[in-house]
């Protein structure tokens, strides 16, 4: 467990101060991605750097899938990656969060669907045309079950690669979706695996990612980080603020996903 001192809560504080000073450079806009389906479209965030950025990153909540992006643009809301998506802007990438489609309330059993394989081809089709060259998927904790999903089912159409944070195992009492279920061995874009092995949430074992890597059998470039310590737990060990959020090195973390993303390395 880490501690932090007046020093580096300083530090922290400057960090944040440039993160949300990010947002005054960056172009900002909610855009509405049809869907195959007649008449349902999806909201998807889009923050773009001030020079033309040729990566985009398409991230994904975990829980029920819903950031609410409407409600909180600008704000970012508290999930890891949605909270901290200016990170991947200062790295030069574009960064998308997606939301729900209309037709759903949320994601739940609906993540391993076909459907929402076809979603996310909507929505990487629609950065594509917004100038990206690579469209990469990342999903934290439940969100790692979209991507993985969309990864192994589009042949056409799909991302060039994604990252899985905290990778859910083991199936819960709301839902049965998780990673494993996923056939694996149809992924044939670059994996990067991120983990904490000081995560104590029941369903995302560190050791999964072991497990996960394993049944990579056709990724032409896999890779497993982790990223131990960080700060202090504040809420339950399934949330945010928690090692499984990676908490206290959030910064930390998306830079080094962001680097891998620009130059992938086994």
């Amino acid at each position: 467990m880490l501690i932090l001192n007046k020093g580096m809560k300083r530090a922290a504080l400057a960090v944040a101060g440039v993160l949300a000073a990010s947002t005054a450079w960056a172009d900002e806009d909610i855009i509405a991605v049809p869907t195959s389906r007649p008449g349902v479209t999806e909201p998807v965030l889009v923050v773009t750097p001030p020079q033309p950025a040729e990566i985009a990153v398409l991230l994904f909540v975990g829980k029920n899938g819903t950031p609410d992006v409407a409600k909180h643009a600008g704000g970012r809301g508290i999930n890891t990656l949605y909270h901290n998506m200016d990170v991947f802007v200062r790295e030069g990438l574009t960064a998308a969060v997606l939301d729900v489609p209309s037709d759903r309330s949320s994601l739940l059993n609906y993540r391993t669907s076909a459907d929402h394989a076809d979603d996310i081809a909507q929505a990487i089709a629609a950065l594509k045309q917004r100038g990206a060259k690579q469209v990469w998927l990342a999903g934290i904790s439940m969100g790692t079950v979209s991507a993985a999903n969309a990864a192994a089912r589009l042949k056409t159409g799909g991302p060039d690669g994604i990252v899985l944070l905290s990778s859910i195992l083991l199936s819960t009492r709301d839902t049965w979706e998780t990673v494993p279920i996923i056939p694996l061995d149809a992924i044939t874009v670059p994996v990067l695996l991120v983990r904490n092995p000081s995560d104590g949430c029941k369903v995302s074992p560190p050791y999964g990612a072991d497990r996960i890597m394993s049944g990579l059998e056709h990724a032409p470039i896999k890779r497993l980080m982790e990223f131990n310590g960080g700060g202090a737990s504040q809420a339950g060990p399934c949330e945010v603020a928690s090692s499984h959020g990676f908490i206290g090195q959030e910064e930390t973390v998306l830079t080094a996903i962001a680097g891998w993303i620009k130059t992938p390395q086994p």
